[in-house]
């Protein structure tokens, strides 16, 4: 299970493909993610790198959206180097298709080159800032200059689904929560069966929220189906397997609805041992993978920061 960071993925899946270990991220978005394992996958040969979170297509596409539809004059767009960044920078532009001009688009991949390409967006007449980095490193640096460059002023500042936890917005971030916005897959409502289940479990144990989180659900969900796979693959092929796992994986979008908890594992075991399929509905949402491509898709929500006490910040969905 894991990384969570695209880059990451490609480069562990790189390293044990060729020995059939199935490589699952509940976080790495990247639309290169999809075209990392050439043939069509099928019942009988599945591809091993899944992910439970949908790729950057749609957030892109959200993203450009927005912008246009709230008049936006000119944009600036600083995004880190790598499959994350680069991935979701293409599918912005594509989607935006020249509607607002880019005044300075600047990739980095050091701290030294980030901070040259903050100066730069600064400098731009741009009217909003997009940032895009999957590290939580780079989006508090963001927040830092966007505090203290006095070139920030004015500019209202866009970031993505990396961004989208409560636990990022530092004291800089604090002041800068009416000039942030954001995109990242739809959480599910707190009143969700599974959803809760989950989030009562992770307080109990760890004494915190999980949907303050940035894919914490995805995660929950991502085990499940490596339990769920592992499953049908000992029980039918009497080993566990790479592609075992994900035969099981791929006979969850379909029948009988079943949520994902702890009291369900007898139900899916035993549809598993028939080699039956069922619809599984996780934490996250609704698991449906689609049988080529092996992605699963979700709608995507705007977020913005607000204070919900003195000093407590939280991710909130905007208002449409």
């Amino acid at each position: 299970m894991g990384p969570s960071i695209s880059a990451d993925t490609l480069a562990v899946f790189a390293e044990v493909r060729d020995s059939g270990t199935l490589v699952i991220s509940p976080a790495a978005t990247s639309n290169a993610l999809t075209h990392a394992e050439a043939d069509m996958a099928t019942d009988e040969n599945p591809g091993i790198l899944w992910r439970t979170v949908p790729p950057d297509t749609n957030q892109g596409a959200t993203i450009a959206a927005d912008m246009v539809s709230r008049n936006i004059a000119s944009i600036a767009v600083v995004y880190q180097g790598g499959a994350y960044g680069e991935g979701l920078n293409e599918a912005f532009v594509e989607a935006l298709g020249g509607a607002i001009p880019i005044d300075v688009s600047v990739a980095f991949t050091t701290s030294s080159e980030r901070a040259e390409a903050f100066v730069a967006a600064g400098l731009s007449a741009a009217q909003e800032v997009l940032f895009i980095s999957p590290n939580k490193v780079d989006v508090q640096a963001f927040y830092t200059v966007a505090k203290n460059n006095a070139n920030y002023n004015g500019k209202t500042l866009f970031l993505t689904d990396a961004a989208a936890s409560a636990d990022l917005v530092d004291a800089n971030a604090a002041t800068l929560i009416d000039r942030i916005r954001g995109t990242r897959p739809q959480p599910l409502d707190k009143t969700d069966p599974v959803l809760n289940i989950f989030s009562a479990g992770y307080s109990g144990v760890f004494g915190s929220d999980p949907t303050v989180f940035s894919f914490t659900a995805h995660a929950y969900d991502a085990a499940w189906l490596v339990l769920y796979g592992a499953s049908r693959s000992l029980q039918l092929e009497q080993r566990v397997t790479g592609h075992g796992i994900a035969r099981g994986i791929r006979r969850l979008s379909e029948g009988p609805d079943v949520n994902v908890k702890p009291s369900s594992w007898q139900v899916v075991k035993q549809a598993m041992a028939l080699d039956e399929r069922v619809n599984i509905h996780g934490a996250s949402g609704k698991l449906d993978y689609d049988p080529i491509t092996e992605e699963t898709s979700a709608p995507i929500e705007l977020w913005h920061i607000i204070e919900t006490a003195p000093g407590v910040f939280a991710i909130r969905a905007i208002d449409k």
